[in-house]
């Protein structure tokens, strides 16, 4: 019997072996800092088509050390700030979260609305969801510090919603980060009241004036690597099409003002150095005895931080500029060093960084036109009628009413019934009021009509879209939120622009060019070097709140990128 009970202990000790050895790995300690960063219209083939000129430590070590997601892609069609940003800060898309668009018209008025409110007085009634910033300060509590910066107001207003301690934004005028009278009104706490000290003296301080009487030159190019391919050839620096701004000239170098005023302001804002002012904000708040952002025992902070910057130098010379290049590459030199006082100020392991973008871009219209991307601009396009320009879009939708109602919409009357929004049609109170058939057999037949011009690609009608299964209807969908959305979704072919013109470049649209952006976590929690697929800027929200150890709302639509995590997150 004694060989029979030895093998049995043996067996038994095996076993128990492997299941301690099955045993789930430890949860990791949550980062103490939190940093989500938003890059303006930072189109995700930029990381690829300048990754050249990157060096090793800024969006390479990202890349590197952290986890992204491949061919990562906003759900929704209307790409831009305010969409972008409020689905970032809520996890959510526009049908959830009811930023719709940077604005859209009151059916009552006829009036646009801003997606942050008043602009005197930007706040995020809006939002219909709560933001990550909120839940992780009812969560943390007095344990976090949650700031949110950003040049644009909507973007560190839609980032945060009402969580952070402080939210700020760029005055032009003044060239201070600043808020709004619903912020600085709420209730104080120690928190609030040290975030409010500690921009009372940057303000005292003299940042913003580091770059008067500066010059923006491009940094020179490297030599191509032994074997590598070579660099990425732009257009002439000075070509037709590009629109600059601040009073600068459309070639480099580019002076800033000699002294502090509004136009050096907005010189700051519309170049690198935007980036630079902002992240070094970050750096001074970590850095500060009172907020000591990740430097305190226990502490759970989050700071939101939108740069702008490239989206300003975007619009006005487009993606194949050399202004964008420099841009790209000036970015990648100041998150190196933004990573590295990470690393000395946090302490490394001690940290998670995530990055997206709120949009991407379309060429410059005579770039387009020099690629042969054809395209051009919906609003001002016309048809040829007996050799000359036909009717306007407005009246072009006007004539196709009374061709379907004389009756209904003759004597001046079709021009009261749909009111064009972004993209999209919309039916005036004047329409409400008929017959729910009589509106669907007006939208059906503008639809017809638009469906054949050179710019639209298709229209839906938004009362078709609940339920839908093709990729376009459902992005369409993902975009709607019934009182803020119209009737019906123009969506366009690529490279045409709504109600834009010939210089410069915009986005917006539905096309991968607009919708695709980068989406990368890094530090602490994050798995080094994994990549998801389907991934989008929503699924940031869950997967920091997973992160911090944060139960994960049931308002955050996206989904936790366990695959990027350690074992201990999954």
């Amino acid at each position: 019997m004694r060989p029979v009970a030895t093998g049995l202990l043996a067996a038994l000790l095996l076993a128990g072996a492997a299941c301690a050895w099955r045993q789930p790995a430890p949860r990791p300690e949550p980062p103490r800092l939190t940093v989500v960063v938003v890059v303006d219209q930072c189109r995700s083939d930029y990381l690829d088509r300048f990754a050249p000129l990157f060096g090793a430590d800024g969006f390479a070590r990202l890349r590197r050390e952290g986890a992204r997601g491949v061919d990562a892609a906003y759900r929704h069609g209307r790409t831009e700030t305010g969409p972008g940003h409020a689905t970032i800060g809520t996890g959510a898309d526009p049908a959830a979260h009811g930023i719709v668009g940077n604005g859209w018209i009151d059916r009552d008025s006829g009036k646009g609305v801003y997606c942050a409110g008043p602009r005197d007085d930007p706040a995020p009634g809006f939002l219909a969801v709560p933001t990550l910033a909120e839940a992780w300060k009812r969560h943390f509590g007095d344990r976090s510090r949650v700031l949110s910066l950003a040049f644009k107001d909507r973007a560190a207003v839609l980032l945060g919603g009402m969580g952070p301690d402080a939210t700020r934004w760029w005055d032009d005028v003044t060239g201070r980060l600043v808020t709004s009278r619903t912020y600085a009104g709420r209730e104080a706490t120690p928190a609030r009241a040290d975030a409010t000290a500690f921009f009372d003296d940057l303000a005292a301080s003299d940042l913003v004036g580091t770059w008067v009487g500066r010059t923006w030159e491009p940094l020179p190019l490297p030599a191509p690597a032994a074997g590598a391919p070579p660099l990425e050839e732009l257009p002439p620096d000075d070509r037709v099409g590009e629109a600059p701004l601040s009073g600068w000239r459309p070639v480099f170098p580019k002076a800033f003002a000699a002294r502090r005023g509004p136009r050096y302001h907005q010189q700051l804002k519309t170049s690198p150095f935007g980036d630079d002012y902002l992240l070094t904000v970050v750096e001074r708040a970590i850095a500060d005895e009172r907020l000591a952002l990740g430097r305190r025992e226990g502490a759970r902070d989050l700071v939101l931080v939108g740069l702008s910057s490239l989206d300003y130098i975007g619009h006005a010379h487009g993606p194949y500029s050399h202004e964008v290049r420099d841009e790209l590459r000036r970015l990648d030199l100041r998150l190196a060093a933004f990573l590295r006082f990470l690393d000395a100020e946090v302490g490394a392991g001690r940290w998670t960084l995530a990055m997206s973008a709120d949009h991407g871009v379309a060429p410059i219209r005579a770039e387009a036109e020099r690629r042969g991307l054809g395209g051009g601009d919906a609003w001002t396009w016309r048809p040829e009628v007996d050799g000359r320009p036909g009717p306007d879009l407005a009246q072009r939708i006007a004539d196709r009413l009374v061709a379907l109602d004389a009756a209904t919409f003759g004597e001046g009357r079709a021009a009261d019934m749909i009111r064009l929004g972004d993209r999209e049609l919309l039916l005036t109170p004047a329409a409400l009021a008929l017959p729910k058939d009589v509106q669907r057999r007006m939208l059906e037949s503008v639809a017809g009509m638009l469906r054949a011009e050179p710019w639209v690609e298709d229209v839906f009608l938004t009362e078709d879209l609940a339920g839908a299964e093709d990729p376009a209807r459902a992005q369409a969908a993902l975009g709607y939120f019934a009182g803020r959305s119209g009737e019906a979704v123009i969506r366009m072919r690529p490279y045409w622009f709504w109600r834009w013109g010939r210089l410069g470049t915009t986005h917006g649209s539905h096309n991968a060019y607009d919708r695709t952006v980068p989406v990368l976590l890094c530090g602490c929690g994050v798995r080094a070097g994994a990549e998801v697929r389907d991934a989008g800027p929503e699924d940031l929200a869950p997967t920091l709140a997973r992160i911090a150890g944060l139960a994960v709302p049931e308002t955050m639509q996206g989904r936790i990128l366990a695959a990027l995590l350690v074992e201990g997150l999954r």
